[in-house]
C-alpha cells in the first residue's frame, strides 16, 4: 500500500485537532503538523489492505509498548496520547485503530486526491479557453469599431461637393504589428498588433509580456512542424503566458536547506530506532 508520496491537506497546522496536539505537547502547531505527517508516513509504509476494515479504519498491532513506540517514532513524548485525545487514534482490543484511514491515506486516499487534481486541471483548462475566447472577441470588436470609424464621413466631407460625402483623404493606415509569427493554413503569417499586446499586458501586469511574446516568436521559428494557424495564435500566446506565470519558482532559501538537513537527520534517527526495536523483537 506504500508509495513515494502521501497527501498533505492545505491548512493542516490550523485544524483544531493539530492545535490540540500542539497544546498538549507544548510545541508550535507547524511542529505538531510535521509530527502527524511522520506518523502517517509510517502508516503508509506499514499498513496493508488486510489491516483496513470495511469502514476504512486501519488496525495496527505493536505489542504492549505500542504507545511508547509511536512516541519514539516521532521523538516526542506524549504524542500517541495526544493523538488519542483528539480522536485520531483509538486503542481498541490490544490494537491501535486509526479512524478514516482511507480518506486521506493509503492507495484509496491517493487515488481520490489524484482524481480531484485531474478535475481541477480540467477546469483550469476550460477557464483558459474561455479567457482566450473573451480576448479574441474583444480584439475583434475593437477592430470592427475602428473600421467603422475610418469609414464614417467627417464634418468637412459632409459639406463638400464630392458625391455621398466621401472623404478625399484615405483612411489612416493601421499600426504595424509588433511581431509577425509564421503560421500554417491559408494564412502564412499572423501579426501581433499593439492593441492586442496592450490587452495581454493588462491581463498579466506582473509579467514582461513583450519579452515572452519575443520568446514565443523564436519558438515558432525554430519549430515549423508545431506552428499554429493564424486563428489559433491568440490562444497559443495566452497559453504561453500562463505557463510563464506557473513556471516561476523561488530559489531555495537557507532556512529551507536547513530544514531539509534536519529532516534527513531525523529520518536517519527514526530508521535507527526502528532497527533497534526489530532486533529487540527478534530476541
Amino acid at each position: 500500500m506504500a508509495s513515494e508520496w502521501i497527501k498533505w491537506t492545505k491548512g493542516l497546522h490550523c485544524k483544531k485537532e493539530v492545535l490540540g496536539i500542539a497544546e498538549a505537547l507544548g510545541v508550535p502547531p507547524v511542529h505538531a503538523a510535521g509530527l502527524c505527517m511522520v506518523f502517517w508516513e509510517w502508516l503508509d509504509d506499514n499498513v496493508s489492505e488486510k489491516d483496513v476494515d470495511e469502514d476504512g479504519n486501519a488496525h495496527v498491532t505493536l505489542g504492549p509498548l505500542q504507545l511508547q513506540f509511536l512516541d519514539r517514532l516521532v521523538m516526542a513524548d506524549g504524542f500517541a496520547a495526544a493523538l488519542a485525545a483528539v480522536g485520531w487514534l483509538q486503542p481498541r482490543n490490544g490494537a491501535l485503530v486509526v479512524p478514516n484511514f482511507t480518506r486521506h491515506n493509503g492507495q484509496t486516499g491517493k487515488t481520490r486526491a489524484l482524481t480531484a487534481e485531474r478535475v481541477a486541471h480540467h477546469r483550469r483548462r476550460c477557464n483558459d479557453f474561455v479567457t482566450v475566447r473573451a480576448l479574441q472577441n474583444r480584439y475583434q470588436r475593437r477592430e470592427e469599431k475602428r473600421r467603422e470609424e475610418n469609414l464614417k464621413p467627417s464634418a468637412s466631407a459632409e459639406g463638400s461637393s464630392e458625391p455621398n460625402g466621401v472623404r478625399s483623404e484615405p483612411p489612416p493606415a493601421p499600426d504595424p504589428p509588433v511581431f509577425v509569427y509564421p503560421t500554417v493554413g491559408s494564412k502564412q503569417t499572423w501579426g501581433l498588433t499593439p492593441q492586442f499586446l496592450h490587452t495581454l499586458q493588462e491581463r498579466y501586469p506582473n509579467l514582461d509580456v513583450l519579452e515572452e511574446c519575443r520568446k514565443a516568436l523564436a519558438w515558432t521559428e525554430a519549430n515549423p512542424q508545431r506552428r499554429k494557424t493564424a486563428q489559433g495564435m491568440p490562444r497559443f500566446l495566452v497559453n504561453w503566458l500562463n505557463k510563464a506565470v506557473d513556471g516561476r519558482c523561488a530559489p531555495p532559501t537557507p532556512a529551507l536547506l536547513i530544514a531539509k538537513s534536519e529532516e534527513a537527520a531525523a529520518e536517519a534517527q527514526r530508521a535507527k530506532i526502528l532497527a533497534e526495536l526489530r532486533q529487540a523483537a527478534k530476541r
